[in-house]
């Protein structure tokens, strides 16, 4: 595919504020800064720091650009707790 061709046709992207399983925080603790950061409720965020802990990840939030998810991994991070970003295509599967 040419320069041009990918900056036309630009692959739609999501990305995704992954939350990752560690041994240091607890739930109620990664609850506390998922609400705080991305105003999620209490029981939302108990059962994605579970779902984390079963899967070793889990899918928080989705952003069309990867400066909005990076700013908010980058809090959740300042707050002591395990996020990445991850991008995923429209076209993907």
């Amino acid at each position: 595919m040419t320069e041009q061709t990918t900056r036309e046709h630009p692959a739609r992207r999501r990305w995704h504020v992954d939350l990752h399983h560690d041994d240091v925080n607890r739930y109620p603790g990664v609850a506390f800064v998922l609400r705080h950061v991305c105003a999620l409720d209490k029981e939302t965020g108990v059962a994605l720091a579970d779902e984390a802990q079963r899967h070793g990840t889990a899918r928080v939030l989705s952003f069309p650009t990867r400066e909005d998810a990076e700013r908010i991994v980058a809090e959740i991070q300042l707050l002591g707790v395990r996020a990445t970003v991850s991008a995923e295509s429209d076209d993907a599967g």
